[in-house]
């Protein structure tokens, strides 16, 4: 009987740990991606084109954070990866998400990575979480695409469209601490010391 609630403790502790940490839509720290955090500087265009193999930032949705996207526009193009990084960060391991845009009727989705992962992440209409942003035929969405381990301080996700898809609407990337088993640990027992006195 000890054990099951210590186990459900623990679960509540946890639960309680991510609401803290979580925000009203997007999981963690948001960042955007721009020309200043987003390599190479050869991959964008200054004019949107369909013809190009570049990225695009287009600056006149206001509907997206902080009013821009980085935009690849036709399945026919190839444009080169991106990588954003983030940089003055404490070392530790982090839950790392990709932030994008889907539409309700066309193909929209990028692939992203962790750089230095083995392998992209889809994220699509149904591989990704609506964060609650949208238009009337868009939707902004959130994917994890792992955890990183900083031990320089920073960290960085690749980016790069996705084969067969019409467009790719890239936002930004998100993280979020993943706190460590002595932490969780104290969590629980303190949860359990509150519920012990209660009892009594």
């Amino acid at each position: 009987m000890r054990n099951k609630w210590l186990g459900m403790m623990v679960g509540l502790c946890l639960a309680a740990f991510v609401a803290a940490t979580a925000g009203a839509d997007i999981i963690g720290t948001y960042v955007d991606a721009t020309t200043t955090n987003t390599t190479p500087g050869s991959a964008f265009s200054g004019t949107e084109s369909d013809t190009d193999n570049l990225w695009y930032v287009d600056t006149s949705r206001s509907y997206c954070r902080n009013a821009d996207v980085i935009v690849e526009n036709t399945a026919t193009e190839t444009a080169p990866m991106l990588t954003t990084t983030v940089s003055g960060l404490a070392n530790g391991t982090y839950d790392v998400y990709a932030v994008f845009w889907t539409h309700i009727e066309m193909s929209w989705a990028i692939d992203a990575r962790i750089t230095g992962a083995a392998e992209f992440v889809a994220c699509n209409q149904w591989n990704g979480t609506p964060t609650g942003v949208a238009t009337s035929d868009k939707v902004e969405m959130y994917q994890l695409l792992g955890q990183a381990v900083v031990t320089d301080g920073s960290l960085s996700v690749d980016v790069q469209q996705r084969a067969g898809y019409a467009r790719g609407w890239y936002d930004g990337i998100s993280f979020q601490p993943v706190p460590e088993p002595a932490t969780m640990g104290l969590l629980a027992a303190g949860a359990l010391g509150m519920l012990i006195r209660r009892k009594r």
